[in-house]
């Protein structure tokens, strides 16, 4: 760890500035007052110029000094630094550190790649809108992955006067990386046993006989014709629209009203699943459970 900036005037000061752990700086009235407008203020009228206890460290004190006075200018070695430079350069009105920081600190800087996030926080809130853009261009996932739960959470702790806009509108993003992956693990049931008779009605499979026959797979799996179109369909009405408004699709009326979502399918396999309705509607109530238990994760983007 660094140690702590320090530097002290010139000899010959007539003011004395004195930091919240006690570190005294015999600074000069009039330096102060050029360079400050909140410091002008002070002394104006003032026959002498007294002791002026500040609340900030003898760091961050030492900082502002060395910006103000004819000297070459501090180089700022960490974000930590940076924020109290840009603290007090808006607490006391010296616009002349404002300037030099945005004029002296590259877009290449190790400063700003370091911790994007922090300085990006920091200029937004002090007013550097130079280093903002700066450190906006540097963030990149291994700082906060906005495509993951924890990456926006951290993020929206940092700006918490936006942490309900960042919250809602990553959660959006978020659900539809989400939804094509939770949609296409499902899976029909196994059917326990293949065709030993002509009669389809003991049969417990959501397929006709000829989709069964082309489908089934050694360990019970089969595909119906009308698995894919259903699984489109959900994934396209779920993104656009809640899940309260999605009811329809799980359901054993979607397939009476299913606003053209059966190119390739067979009669054959709508005639098999309004049959075997009550297996369907107890495994598209599993399956709608099963979203609903992975879109839960965005709960907590929702209550930032």
């Amino acid at each position: 760890m660094p140690s702590p900036f320090s530097f002290q005037p010139p000899t010959g000061g007539n003011v004395v500035l004195k930091s919240c752990e006690g570190t005294v700086f015999n600074a000069h009235s009039v330096v102060l007052g050029l360079a400050s407008t909140v410091f002008a203020g002070m002394f104006s009228g003032a026959s002498s110029p007294n002791t002026i206890e500040l609340a900030e460290d003898g760091e961050t004190i030492s900082l502002m000094l060395a910006f103000i006075y004819p000297v070459t200018p501090p180089k700022i070695a960490t974000a930590a630094q940076l924020e109290k430079v840009m603290i007090f350069s808006q607490k006391y009105g010296i616009a002349k550190m404002i300037d030099i920081v945005e004029k002296s600190i590259p877009p290449e800087s190790k400063l700003i790649h370091s911790d994007p996030i922090q300085v990006f926080r920091a200029s937004v809130k002090y007013g550097f809108p130079t280093l903002r853009v700066f450190a906006g261009r540097a963030v990149r996932p291994k700082h906060t992955n906005l495509l993951t739960i924890s990456g926006v959470v951290n993020p929206a702790r940092c700006f918490p006067e936006a942490s309900s806009a960042i919250g809602i509108i990553r959660a959006q993003t978020i659900r539809q990386r989400i939804l094509p992956r939770v949609v296409s693990s499902l899976r029909l049931p196994r059917a326990e046993q293949a065709h030993q008779s002509n009669g389809d009605d003991y049969i417990p499979r959501m397929a006709c006989r000829s989709c069964w026959d082309k489908t089934r797979q050694p360990d019970g799996r089969y595909t119906s014709s009308w698995f894919r179109s259903w699984i489109r369909m959900v994934e396209s009405r779920l993104i656009a629209e809640p899940m309260h408004k999605c009811e329809d699709a799980f359901s054993i009326l979607w397939f009476l009203n299913n606003h053209g979502w059966t190119f390739g399918w067979c009669n054959d396999c709508t005639t098999q699943i309004l049959a075997k309705r009550l297996m369907f509607e107890e495994w598209v109530q599993a399956a709608k459970k099963h979203i609903d238990k992975e879109l839960k994760v965005l709960d907590q983007l929702y209550t930032l």
